[in-house]
Order: C-alpha cells, then structure tokens, then sequence
C-alpha cells in the first residue's frame, strides 16, 4: 500500500541566526522528479490552501 497524490512537503531548517520553515506539493506525476521547496513554493502553497 503506497502513498496517494497529492503530497505536501515541509524543509525546516536556520540560516544566518534565523529559523526558516518552507512548504512544497507535488502531484502524482512529479513522482521521481525533483520537487522544489522554495521560499516561492511556500507562498504559491500558502495562497492555495488558504
């Protein structure tokens, strides 16, 4: 049993004294692509789920 599109992905990491936490998705036709997590990404994201 695997796992069902869509996919939701979280980065959380610091950098330069500051805590980032950054958001991605990805449908099942990017499976085995390279999905990008973005500062970009996490706004288009944001504004999509409300």
């Amino acid at each position: 049993m695997g796992l069902t599109a869509p996919f939701v992905f979280r980065a959380e990491g610091r950098a330069g004294g500051s805590i980032y936490v950054l958001h991605s998705a990805a449908t099942s036709a990017d499976v085995g692509g390279t999905i990008n997590i973005t500062p970009l990404t996490d706004l288009v994201l944001a504004n999509v789920a409300g």
